[in-house]
């Protein structure tokens, strides 16, 4: 990834709210996959918190491969 597309994804997460992008992926989520609603809280609020600080990690992260891949490696124990 080059300077200007991690300039880019910088720019663009801080201008979404993050409110609005944790209901839009739940919801997308879920349209696509109802059954992942039987697996997931009524009210998700801890879930969408922990979606959207883990996008932010990941988007601080990216001028550091290594820190990337740990962040990424973190989030995949959590989810398996």
């Amino acid at each position: 990834m080059n300077n200007l597309q991690t300039k880019l994804i910088r720019e663009s997460f801080e201008r979404v709210s993050t409110e609005e992008l944790s209901s839009r992926f739940y919801n997308h989520l879920f349209s696509i996959q109802p059954a992942m609603r039987l697996v997931s809280p009524e009210h998700p609020f801890d879930q969408k918190r922990q979606l959207t600080e883990m996008l932010k990690s990941l988007i601080e992260s990216l001028d550091d491969a290594e820190q990337m891949r740990a962040v990424s490696e973190s989030l995949g124990r959590r989810q398996a």
